[in-house]
C-alpha cells in the first residue's frame, strides 16, 4: 500500500472519530436546558439521561451485526443521519416521555457510533501494519471538546436551543461528506478464509467472540470506564468535600485529567510505537495507581490536581490498545472482538459511577479511590500476561498458529497476506 492511500484511510478514521466524540457531546450544553424546560430534580434528570444509556447498551450487539452487512462507511452515514435527528427532535420535544425516547436513540446512535469508528481502525490497523488507535482515540476526545464548545457558544450568542443546535450540527453533516468517503466497505472488513492447516473450526470461528481472553479484556475495559467515570462524577466531588476547594474550582480535577489523557492519546502511537504496547499498559496502570495515592494522601487541592493529571497520563492509551489488541487475536473476527469489547467496557461507563457511589457512601470516597487503584493494578497484571509474548511493532497482523495469542512482527507477505482481507491484499 502507498503512502497516500494509507494516509487517506487514516484521515477518513480520523474524521469519524472526531464525528463520534463530536455528535453526542452537543448534547451535553442542552441538558440544564431541558431540565429547566420539564422542572425535573435530580432524581428525575437522572432517570431521563437513563434512557440514553439503555439505547446506547441494546444497540451494541446490532452495531457490530450491522457493519458487517453494510460496511463502516454506510455506518457511519446511518449514524449521523441517526443522530442529527434525534439530537434535533430532543431540542424541539414538547414532552419529557417524548424527550426519553429521543434521548434512546441518541444514545443508540452514540455508540454504533463508537463500535464501527474502533472497527474501522483496527481493520486500518491490520491494513497498514501499524498502530493508530491510541491517536484516534484523541481525535475522539478533541470531537467532545469541539461539540461542546460548538452549542455553547451559539448559545452565548443568544440563539435558541434548536437554532444552536442545529447551528453546530451543520458541520456534523458536512464531515462526513468531505473526509469520510475513505472509510471501509463491507468488501474490505470481510474476514479471510482460513488457509489450510489453520485447524480453526467453524465453532471456533462462530463463538470466538466470547472466548475467555475477549471476556477478560473486556472486563479490562469495563475498569478503565469505570476509572474514566469516576474522574468525571467524583473528581470534583472529593476536592470539594474532602479537600474543602471553593465550588468554582471543582472543575479543575476533571480538566487536568481530560488534558493530560487528550494530549498523550495523541501522541501515543508514538509512544507506544517506541515503548511497545505491554510496557505502555503496565506502565500507565501503575501511573493511575501512584495518581489515586496523591490524590487521597496529598493532602492539598494542589497535590491532587497533580494526581488525577497523572491518572490521565496514564489512562490515555490503555483503553485503546486493549481495543486494538482485541483485534489481532487468531480465531475471533475483528468485527465480533470490538464489538464485545466494547459492549463489556461501555458498562463501566454506565454503571461505574454509580458502584463508585456506592462504594463512596460504605468506605468513604479516599478508600474508594485506592479500591479502584487496586482494580487498575490487577488491569496491569493481566496486560503483563496477556502481552506476555508481544514485541513491538504493535498492530501488525498476527501470524503463526500459537493459540489466540497474537504475535506481531515483520513477517513475510506471505504471512501477512494469508490473514489480511482481500481487498487489503489487493493494494
Amino acid at each position: 500500500m502507498d503512502k497516500s492511500e494509507e494516509k487517506k484511510l487514516i484521515n477518513s478514521s480520523r474524521s469519524a472519530f472526531f464525528l463520534a466524540g463530536y455528535g453526542v457531546s452537543t448534547l451535553a450544553p442542552l441538558i440544564p436546558i431541558l431540565q429547566e424546560r420539564f422542572s425535573l430534580d435530580p432524581h428525575e434528570l437522572g432517570l431521563l439521561l437513563l434512557c440514553s444509556g439503555i439505547g446506547a447498551f441494546s444497540s451494541m450487539p446490532l452495531a457490530g451485526w450491522l457493519v458487517g452487512r453494510i460496511g463502516c462507511r454506510n455506518m457511519v452515514y446511518a449514524a449521523v443521519a441517526l443522530m442529527t435527528c434525534a439530537l434535533l427532535s430532543v431540542t424541539l420535544s414538547p414532552a419529557v416521555y417524548l424527550t426519553g425516547a429521543l434521548l434512546f436513540f441518541v444514545g443508540m446512535a452514540g455508540v454504533s457510533f463508537g463500535v464501527v469508528v474502533n472497527i474501522n481502525a483496527a481493520h486500518v490497523e491490520r491494513m497498514i501494519g501499524r498502530s493508530i488507535m491510541s491517536s484516534q482515540h484523541g481525535i475522539y476526545s478533541v470531537g467532545c471538546i469541539c461539540g461542546t464548545l460548538a452549542v455553547t457558544f451559539l448559545l452565548g450568542a443568544g440563539l435558541s436551543m434548536s437554532l444552536a443546535e442545529a447551528g453546530a450540527l451543520c458541520l456534523y453533516v458536512l464531515v462526513p461528506l468531505i473526509f469520510s468517503r475513505r472509510l471501509l466497505t463491507r468488501a474490505q472488513i470481510a474476514q479471510p478464509r482460513q488457509a489450510p492447516g489453520e485447524g480453526q473450526s467453524a465453532k471456533t470461528s462462530r463463538f470466538g467472540a466470547l472466548h475467555p481472553v475477549i471476556i477478560c479484556i473486556g472486563m479490562m475495559c469495563y475498569v478503565m470506564y469505570q476509572t474514566e467515570g469516576s474522574m468525571m462524577d467524583w473528581s470534583g466531588v472529593f476536592l470539594k468535600n474532602e479537600l474543602h476547594a471553593p465550588v468554582e474550582q471543582a472543575g479543575f480535577g476533571y480538566a487536568a485529567f481530560s488534558i493530560a489523557m487528550t494530549c498523550f492519546r495523541l501522541l501515543g502511537d508514538k509512544i507506544v510505537t517506541a515503548c511497545g504496547r505491554r510496557r505502555v499498559l503496565v506502565c500507565g496502570t501503575i501511573g493511575i495507581f501512584i495518581g489515586y495515592s496523591f490524590v487521597v494522601f496529598g493532602g492539598s487541592i494542589y497535590t491532587a490536581l497533580l494526581g488525577y493529571f497523572i491518572i490521565g497520563l496514564g489512562a490515555a492509551n490503555i483503553v485503546p490498545q486493549l481495543i486494538s489488541f482485541s483485534a489481532t487475536l487468531k480465531g475471533v473476527s475483528v468485527n465480533g472482538a470490538v464489538t464485545t469489547v466494547n459492549a463489556i467496557g461501555c458498562m463501566g461507563s454506565l454503571m461505574g459511577p454509580a458502584v463508585i457511589g456506592f462504594c463512596a457512601h460504605a468506605f468513604g470516597l479516599g478508600h474508594t479511590f485506592l479500591l479502584q487503584g487496586a482494580l487498575v493494578l490487577c488491569v496491569g497484571a493481566g496486560c503483563l500476561w496477556l502481552l506476555r509474548n508481544q514485541k513491538p511493532p504493535v498492530g501488525a497482523v498476527p501470524k503463526g498458529t500459537a493459540g489466540l495469542q497474537a504475535k506481531p512482527g515483520a513477517g513475510s507477505s506471505a504471512a501477512s497476506a494469508s490473514v489480511l482481507p482481500e481487498s487489503a491484499s489487493a493494494h
